[in-house]
Parts: structure tokens; C-alpha cells; sequence
């Protein structure tokens, strides 16, 4: 985006990855007692954003109804704060019986459902990072998430992509990582191989040093 929108040179960014999201202290054992007070169903897809445009909800509500998933007893559960446009969305939600907005749900809630849900769906049109994917790769959730934006860059090979602007391919997607054990395994591993990957802050702060002062030493070289 820097390149393209702003005609930055490749050698004037520097790209450096945050740390990970911190985890509660919570088991799976409790983590399932969190949403069955909920009265979540026991098998549920999951997406976590701002109820905006941009998220993709309604092609995913739509992707989720083709899926077949509702008549196999799935929900699919969206939280979230309202954002704008939000309107359109939710209408779309309040059509399909197997669809549930939770709105905001704390933290220590949000990683209660990471770790139930039998997938997060993170087809965005648009995503400038992208943490939910990371917090569920940590938690060995698999994540069906969009082929294109940055999030490719988070996930690497650790999770299962889509064309986002094709509803049967994310529909194929859901049922694909609901029903092939084995691909769920291999991206569990693939998922803990690339959680590892990202630094820790006193790496981040060692990085944003030696960016800032290579900085200053550029500009008095040229001075």
C-alpha cells in the first residue's frame, strides 16, 4: 500500500510484525462452559470484527447458509462493536435463523470462543493486520480466512484461503475445515510453526532502534 498509494520506495519501509496477542489462563473445559451460558450451539463458525462494509459479513452469511452447515446444527456467530453502514448488515443477520450477533463481548469471552469454535472465518475485502487469525492460530482454532490485502502475509501457510469475492468458494471452505480432520491437523501444526515466528517486544524494540538510527544516520550522511 505504501508503494502503490504513496510511491515509497521498497528500501524506505521497514516492516516489523507485533508480538502476539496475550492469552488468559483459560481451558477448553471452561471455555465451553462460557458459551453454553450463551446458549451457544455446541459446533459454531466464528468471526470477530466491526460490523462494517469492509468485514464481508453479508457474503459470509450468505457463504455459510450455501455450506450446509445449518442443517448439520451449526450457528454462526458474530461479535463485534457497530460500525458504519452497519445497517445493511444487520438486517442480513436478522434473516437467517442460524446466525447470531453477540455485539461486544469482553476478552477473556472472545478467547472463550476462539477456543470452541470449530473455525474462524476471517474473509475480509480489506484488512490492514489482522489479529483474530493470529489469536486463534494460538489457540489451534483453524482460521479459513481472504487470498489477497495482508492478511496472506499474517497466516503464511497456516491457514485455509478463499477468493473473497466468491461466495461458493468460501462456502466450499467452511465445509472443507469442518469436515477434513486431517487438514484441520496439518494446519494446527503449520499454525504453532508460525505463531512461534513472530518477535517478542524487547525484539520489536531492538528493531524500531536500529530503524531510528539508521534513519538519522541517512539523513546526516546526506546533510
Amino acid at each position: 500500500d505504501c508503494i502503490y498509494w504513496y510511491g515509497a520506495s521498497a528500501e524506505q519501509i521497514h516492516v516489523i510484525a507485533p508480538p502476539l496477542p496475550p492469552l488468559f489462563s483459560l481451558s477448553k473445559e471452561e471455555a465451553d462452559r462460557m458459551c453454553k451460558k450463551r446458549g451457544i450451539a455446541s459446533r459454531f463458525v466464528l468471526s470477530i470484527g466491526t460490523i462494517e462494509p469492509r468485514k464481508h459479513l453479508i457474503a459470509m452469511i450468505e457463504a455459510f447458509e450455501r455450506s450446509g452447515l445449518p442443517e448439520q446444527g451449526y450457528e454462526y456467530i458474530i461479535v463485534g462493536t457497530l460500525g458504519w453502514k452497519h445497517r445493511a448488515i444487520q438486517k442480513r443477520m436478522r434473516k437467517s435463523p442460524a446466525v447470531r450477533y453477540l455485539g461486544y463481548v469482553t476478552t477473556e469471552e472472545k478467547q472463550a470462543l476462539l477456543m470452541s469454535a470449530q473455525m474462524l472465518a476471517f474473509v475480509r475485502i480489506y484488512e490492514g493486520f489482522g489479529f483474530p487469525p493470529l489469536e486463534a492460530m494460538q489457540l489451534h482454532t483453524p482460521v479459513l480466512c481472504s487470498n489477497r490485502s495482508s492478511i496472506p502475509e499474517v497466516v503464511h501457510d497456516a491457514a485455509l484461503m478463499v477468493d473473497p469475492h466468491n461466495v461458493r468458494d468460501i462456502a466450499l471452505g467452511m465445509r472443507t475445515l469442518s469436515t477434513d480432520q486431517s487438514l484441520r491437523a496439518e494446519l494446527g501444526i503449520r499454525a504453532q510453526l508460525r505463531v512461534q515466528s513472530f518477535p517478542s517486544p524487547e525484539q520489536i524494540g531492538r528493531s524500531l532502534r536500529d530503524v531510528f538510527q539508521n534513519a538519522v544516520h541517512s539523513f546526516h550522511t546526506k546533510v
